[in-house]
């Protein structure tokens, strides 16, 4: 190993990189300092989606049948079947903040949250209770038992008060368990504090699709909807985005202006398509531009000749570009691998913000399904997710063998998307998997990476100095974290 130092806008930054000898490859000098479980030990818990703040604090939600809760929260005990969860924990995940559960009779999930500057709470995700807690009255006609419903929610910052919560619509079935299990709709936020919800459904006249539409009408057998709630939960745009062939939604972010959305489709007819001809299952990315009446400017359709699947978007602030992730049954055009003989499985990719060139398609590992990605302030992406094949690894992997049957996966590939960063295990000798998620905290010479994911696994690794060092619930589901810093 050896020392670097670099100069970049009159800041002197210490970076350690790891050399290997053969092929003079930098490596991200990360180490595993934290790791905690959250729940009790009554519970089976998945963790979704997680947030972190300005700050560094972390916040996560999922579905629960039981977790801790703390005095004051919005609501302490369990309202049925299984609640959305929505935590906060301290940056070094020794302090629980405050933990909330929020539902009905039914099972309920929140599938995605974020965070605005004055720390209160955004999540969207599914509801299938008759009387999930709503604060327009309206709301309810769409809600009954066992029934799929897609809500959008606003926490207070305490965790104390439900700000608004909608009823978007009736949405399509869902997973509740298993590495697949289903998050219902993803949220991001703009600077005004208004909110984007993304999702599927297959009802024709059970969702809030208002006049300004871009599609008013279902076009297929599941199309995806884009809703826009101002910052007082008032729903001011809502579409259908599809054409005949089933679409599927993947994720959601937003950036200078703009919402990126991708997911999957089968349609030869997708909207505003550009790029391949559509087969039975591509990928895609479309862009809209935020405004009273956001405006879908255009779409991307790629993939391989075989079955592909979009999952995360994320934007690239540094370079200007979109970053996704994605599987393929097949070789994907002019893509690079850093798996030797890996042509299919998962894959991260890099598109300019126009959607018009990829920067890169690189092939990560194979039976490995990337669920998270986000771009360092270099350019350099660290993608997260599962795998129970092989993956590339570093040197200073934290793991570099699988655990058990299902590992979490953590890996960063450089600007060019052809050099390996950091790769890694992630997991314990039973299933750890579910919607895997990455997010970093920059702040000057401190890179801290944040991985969540649902652990069957009561070895999954853990430090003394956390919240909850020692898994409760035996070889059940429940949230893990862990910390990675340099």
């Amino acid at each position: 190993m050896r020392h670097i130092t670099f100069a970049l806008c009159c800041l002197v930054i210490a970076l350690h990189l790891h050399f290997d000898s053969r092929a003079q490859t930098p490596y991200d000098d990360l180490t595993y300092t934290k790791g905690t479980f959250f729940g009790n030990s009554n519970n089976d818990s998945y963790l979704l989606h997680v947030a972190v703040d300005a700050q560094g604090y972390i916040y996560g939600t999922g579905h629960c049948t039981s977790i801790p809760t703390t005095a004051g929260a919005y609501r302490t005990t369990s309202a049925g079947a299984s609640d959305v969860m929505v935590f906060k924990l301290d940056p070094t995940m020794r302090t629980l903040i405050w933990a909330t559960y929020i539902g009905g009779s039914g099972n309920d999930a929140g599938g995605s949250i974020a965070v605005n500057a004055a720390g209160e709470v955004f999540v969207s995700g599914y509801t299938m209770s008759p009387n999930f807690p709503t604060t327009v009255a309206t709301d309810n006609t769409y809600l009954a038992s066992s029934v799929v419903n897609y809500f959008a929610l606003k926490l207070s910052a305490n965790g104390s008060t439900l700000m608004y919560s909608r009823i978007l619509g009736n949405g399509s079935p869902v997973t509740i368990q298993t590495q697949v299990a289903s998050k219902g709709a993803h949220i991001c936020i703009n600077p005004n504090n208004e909110a984007f919800v993304y999702s599927q459904t297959n009802s024709f006249n059970r969702y809030q699709i208002t006049a300004n539409a871009f599609q008013s009408v279902l076009s297929g057998n599941t199309d995806l909807v884009l809703t826009k709630l101002s910052a007082t939960g008032a729903i001011t745009y809502s579409t259908y985005i599809g054409a005949i062939a089933p679409e599927t939604s993947g994720d959601i972010c937003y950036a200078n202006g703009k919402v990126y959305i991708s997911g999957t489709t089968g349609s030869t007819a997708f909207p505003l398509k550009t790029g391949k001809v559509t087969d039975a299952a591509d990928c895609f990315v479309m862009v809209a531009d935020d405004g009273p009446t956001p405006i879908i400017r255009k779409s991307l359709v790629y993939g391989s000749a075989g079955s592909d699947a979009g999952i995360a978007v994320a934007y690239d602030a540094h370079a200007n570009r979109v970053c996704l992730t994605g599987t393929t049954q097949s070789a994907m055009p002019n893509s690079t691998s850093l798996l030797a003989g890996a042509i299919s499985g998962g894959f991260v990719a890099a598109i300019d913000s126009s959607l018009t060139s990829f920067s890169y398609i690189t092939m990560i590992g194979t039976n490995s399904v990337p669920t998270s990605v986000v771009a360092r302030k270099n350019s350099a992406v660290y993608v997260a997710g599962y795998t129970s094949g092989g993956i590339p690894f570093t040197p200073n992997a934290f793991q570099n063998t699988p655990q058990g049957l299902l590992d979490g996966i953590m890996i960063s590939i450089d600007s060019a998307g052809t050099g390996l960063r950091y790769g890694t295990y992630m997991g314990g000798n039973n299933n750890d998997y579910s919607a895997a998620k990455v997010l970093l905290y920059e702040q000057g010479c401190v890179l801290k990476v944040i991985f969540g994911i649902t652990s069957h696994s009561p070895n999954f690794p853990s430090t003394s100095t956390t919240y909850q060092p020692n898994k409760l619930n035996g070889t059940e589901d429940q949230p893990a974290l862990a910390i990675y810093s340099t």
